[in-house]
Order: structure tokens, then C-alpha cells, then sequence
């Protein structure tokens, strides 16, 4: 592969974390070096991960400890638009949220109003985060909610996440016990939505045709930036093998393939 493989009007960069930066809390070697040629080079970067339980502040300090210490380092998490959707929608409504303490709090913030599950049938919105927490009680004062015609929005449609003990139930499973009950169906705030691309390139100040998406899932991160037409990067550091590259459907083939982020500054103009 040559320089030339990243156009010369890309000039930002939205990274995945997990599997892309980093792997089981390890950072991608070369991952670093990549980020300091970039920042050196003058391309702006940020980072977006669909974790909904971590606060933003929590993700930016977990960045750090990964070994990615960047001044003005800017980390957009799914639950960070997803609080922010709900504001900008139903400005001082009232939220019923299924999510952590973290992301409540960030909620209350920009003048959102929590409600307890008893009172859930109030909501002018239901939110719902990763809330490993989640039981019969809280889908039933959420299905209530919704037959009251609450809105309805999500962080994700993950049907599940990995962890040490085997996969979990992700947000999306947690989404779908609610959807299915009250027939309606949620708003999906990060990704693949093109809604977690466009406010994370608002929050950055980035320009869509100046922008790649870099990330390791195709159903995630590829899709995202196919959403809004923006370049996109596939790396193979995560959850997507090179065998599978060749068979995917073209709304999921990626602009460029490489091994690893180490790869992109090599296949910068300039």
C-alpha cells in the first residue's frame, strides 16, 4: 500500500477504541506513534466508543491510562449523544433512564429530570444505556412509558457484548424487551447510526468530507461512516478477520483496508 491510499482532503480522523486502539486493555502497538505522527502532522483526531456505562470523564481518563495522554484529548462515548439527543429533543423533560449512575448524572447536567421507576409512566422519554441492572420491573415501567407515548431512544442495538465469563446481553437486548412490547420502535443514538456520526463531528468541529472513520467492526464502524458518505477504514486488529473482507455487502465494504492503525501514517500525502 502507498501514502496516496488516504485522500489528500482527509485531514481528521474518528478512531474506534476497542479493537482498534486497543485490545483487552492493551494498546495496539504502533497505536501511539500513529496518534503523535498525526497531531504532529497537523490532522485533528478524536475518539468514539459505543460504551454507554462509562462516563465521558471516565472514558477520557481510561484513554490516558491506555498510554493515549493528549492535551485537549476529546473522547465521544454513545451515551454521552444519547443524553445529549434527549436534551436538544425534550429540553428540561422529564427521563425515564435505563443506564448507570455515571450517565444520570451527566443527564441531569444539561437539565434533564430523572424519574424513579414507579413514576416512569410521567417520562416525556425513555433512554436506555447498558444496564446490567435491568429486570421485569423497570421493562414494565418502560413499556408504560412508551404506551403513554413517551419518545423513545437508545445507545445501541448490540445484541451482545463480550466479557470475561462469556457474552452478556448487550443494550440492544435491553432495547428490543421494550420495543417489542409496546410495539414502537427507539432511536438509535450511536453507532452505526448516522446520527453518532454527525454529532460527533459536530462536537469535534470536523468537516464530513475531510474526515475518515477508522474502526475494526463493519457493522459498526464502517456502517457509520457509509451512513453520512464519509471515508472510511477498516482495520484488523479487532472483530473483523481479512477472510471476511472479500464477502461483505457493499454498504460494508470499507474504503481502505489495513493490518493495523500502525499502518495510516504511512499512507498519508504529504
Amino acid at each position: 500500500m502507498t501514502r496516496a491510499e488516504i485522500p489528500a482532503r482527509i485531514r481528521n480522523f474518528v478512531f474506534d477504541i476497542d479493537g482498534c486502539l486497543a485490545v483487552d486493555g492493551e494498546p495496539i502497538p504502533g497505536a501511539f506513534e500513529t496518534l503523535t505522527a498525526l497531531r504532529d502532522r497537523g490532522y485533528g483526531f478524536v475518539f468514539l466508543t459505543n460504551d454507554s456505562y462509562l462516563s465521558t470523564a471516565a472514558w477520557q481518563e481510561k484513554a490516558i491510562t491506555l498510554g493515549f495522554d493528549f492535551p485537549d484529548l476529546v473522547v465521544i462515548t454513545a451515551g454521552q449523544i444519547l443524553v445529549q439527543l434527549a436534551a436538544d429533543r425534550y429540553p428540561g423533560g422529564k427521563v425515564l433512564l435505563f443506564g448507570s449512575e455515571a450517565l444520570g448524572r451527566e443527564a441531569e447536567i444539561l437539565g434533564l429530570k430523572l424519574l424513579p421507576t414507579e413514576r416512569g409512566h410521567e417520562a416525556d422519554v425513555v433512554l436506555v444505556a447498558r444496564s446490567p441492572s435491568f429486570d421485569y420491573d423497570d421493562m414494565t415501567a418502560g413499556l408504560r412509558a412508551l404506551r403513554a407515548g413517551a419518545g423513545f431512544i437508545t445507545s445501541s442495538m448490540a445484541r451482545a457484548i463480550p466479557s470475561k465469563g462469556g457474552p452478556v446481553p448487550g443494550t440492544g437486548a435491553t432495547t428490543n424487551s421494550m420495543a417489542f412490547a409496546s410495539r414502537r420502535r427507539a432511536t438509535i443514538a450511536g453507532k452505526p447510526s448516522a446520527l453518532a456520526a454527525r454529532v460527533c463531528m459536530q462536537i469535534a468541529g470536523f468537516d464530513r468530507e475531510q474526515t475518515a472513520f477508522v474502526g475494526d467492526d463493519v457493522e459498526l464502524d464502517i456502517a457509520t461512516a457509509k451512513r453520512v458518505d464519509a471515508f472510511s477504514i477498516l482495520v484488523l486488529t479487532g472483530a473483523t478477520r481479512v477472510e471476511e473482507v472479500a464477502a461483505l455487502r457493499p454498504l460494508l465494504v470499507p474504503d481502505l483496508v489495513v493490518d493495523s492503525v500502525a499502518d495510516i501514517p504511512g499512507m498519508l500525502w504529504g
